[in-house]
């Protein structure tokens, strides 16, 4: 058997025709990572076969499942391309199942190389043979104090950058805490100087204390109610949390991961996503209905919005049987896990 390993690059389609039967054995990340955090991180590995359909075949993610084992053959002579869906390269390990010994091993660099015929000339094999015993001898011969040295320095380099990215993880960590602690004080704060200005904005007349606590409740509740804004179609959307004034907002043309759960005006729920994978799809590229393309730009990472969609924006007379009927305007409560 001879050694097969590529590196497939995020946004770069790998080909290669196969000299030989092969098995793939395993898909791992690289020891960096473009993006080492667990949600937004996920990658996966597709191949397609003779220009056929692209098929996931591995998805690893950081710090969860960083290598995945494969037990995959594909047949001499067929034209195999790799391609990654996320932000992280994947390294693909494997065996050529060679008949004879005339394969050599392959790399990322190889491929559209043939492996030496058993037509060439003796003297090349010759040479190739006098090639192996100066290499035995290479790898006989005592490694030099000063390799010795470099390579004691490279590993304590290597030792003190890790302690370094592990000491700026922690501060990122305490800040990031900080920064939470800080934003719920403001929030608190805010709420409470609304209350106090609700109040202050009330009648000073009241017929009962009674009658004065409902009143002050019931302005209190107004002033810090979501606030309902109707776009263009006639399309309402509702801020149902404050966003995160630190995290990024989604824009048309990004790659967006949500969570919801879809109604009809009368409550019955027709569709949701709240756990396992959450729903994918390239914002403002007509992917979804119209109400989702308008109602998700602006929102933040991690803050929920409720949509209600006229007709014309979803499904329209032809509606989504059975769950959809005609003309049917539906509410939706989304969440934005993730943007790519």
């Amino acid at each position: 058997m001879s050694f097969f390993g590529i590196s497939v690059q995020p946004k770069l389609k790998f080909d290669v025709e196969l000299p030989a039967p092969l098995i793939l054995a395993s898909a791992a990340f690289p020891y960096k990572l473009n993006d080492a955090k667990p949600a937004s991180g996920r990658t996966t590995l597709s191949v397609s076969v003779d220009d056929g359909e692209f098929v996931p075949i591995a998805s690893l993610i950081p710090g969860t499942q960083e290598q995945f084992p494969l037990q995959i053959s594909f047949e001499m002579g067929a034209s195999l391309s790799f391609k990654v869906d996320g932000p992280n390269a994947i390294s693909v390990a494997g065996n050529f199942a060679a008949e004879d010994d005339d394969i050599s091993e392959y790399g990322s660099d190889d491929f559209g190389i043939e492996g030496v015929s058993g037509d060439e000339d003796e003297e090349e094999d010759d040479d190739e043979e006098e090639d192996d015993e100066e290499e035995e001898e290479e790898e006989a011969a005592p490694v030099p104090e000063k390799k010795v040295a470099d390579q004691k320095k490279a590993a304590a380099d290597k030792k003190a950058a890790a302690e370094k990215k592990a000491a700026a993880d922690k501060k990122a960590a305490a800040d990031k805490k900080a920064a939470a602690e800080k934003k719920v004080a403001a929030e608190t704060a805010a709420a409470a100087k609304k209350r106090t200005a609700a109040e202050a904005n009330l009648p000073a007349a009241q017929s009962s204390p009674a009658k004065k606590a409902k009143s002050t409740d019931a302005a209190i509740a107004a002033a810090i109610a979501p606030k309902e804004v109707t776009l263009k179609g006639g399309l309402k959307v509702i801020d149902l949390t404050p966003a995160d004034a630190t995290a990024p907002r989604a824009k048309a043309g990004q790659r967006v991961q949500m969570r919801y759960i879809g109604k009809l005006t009368n409550g019955k729920v027709f569709d949701s996503n709240t756990k396992g994978s959450p729903f994918a799809f390239k914002l403002g590229r007509g992917e979804v209905i119209a109400g989702w393309d308008a109602g998700v730009v602006g929102l933040a990472v991690g803050q929920r919005r409720k949509l209600v969609i006229p007709p014309k924006m979803a499904y329209g007379k032809r509606g989504a049987p059975p769950d959809i009927p005609s003309n049917a305007t539906l509410e939706f409560e989304v969440k934005l896990v993730s943007i790519n």
